[in-house]
């Protein structure tokens, strides 16, 4: 072998183990922002977690009404990756907000006539009424219920 040969070899050799170490830079770069979206994803579902709980209490405290606890707990449990399965158990929740779902909010709300609001707080007196067992039952096992999602989402 001449020495152009070796030349080239040893600038071959040196431009494979940059190409190796680039590649190696960038799939370390990829785990870490792959790492990095995971722990966001999982700290997301815990705060998600951590408010429904929060709910759950105030309702039992009678700190917030039914109507209120029942769509946040609807709205928290719809951003956590359960199965319908999963969410079976909580169904009422589902319900009572289907049953409110037309009732104006905010803005909406404040624009009624009094006549207007008496007809729907009516209304959803006879809804919390109907359903006060069975939701207070469902927030009192939200309180301590064990979500299984981490294995849903994790890192390799």
């Amino acid at each position: 072998m001449t020495t152009l040969h070796i030349t080239l070899l040893i600038i071959a050799l040196g431009i494979i183990a940059g190409l190796s170490y680039w590649a190696w830079n960038l799939t370390q770069q990829v785990k870490k922002k792959e790492k990095d979206i995971l722990d966001s994803v999982n700290q997301r579902h815990d705060n998600i977690i951590e408010s429904i709980r929060v709910i759950a209490s105030a309702y039992e405290d009678q700190q917030v009404e039914l109507i209120e606890a029942s769509i946040r707990l609807k709205v928290l449990l719809d951003n956590l990756p359960l199965s319908a399965e999963e969410k079976q158990p909580f169904i009422v929740l589902d319900v009572i907000y289907e049953k409110v779902g037309h009732i104006p909010t905010h803005e909406n709300w404040k624009a009624l006539s009094r006549k207007e609001k008496f007809q729907y707080e009516k209304e959803m007196a006879s809804i919390e009424q109907e359903y006060k067992d069975l939701f207070t039952a469902t927030a009192k096992e939200l309180k301590t219920y064990a979500f299984d999602i981490k294995p849903k989402v994790t890192y390799n």
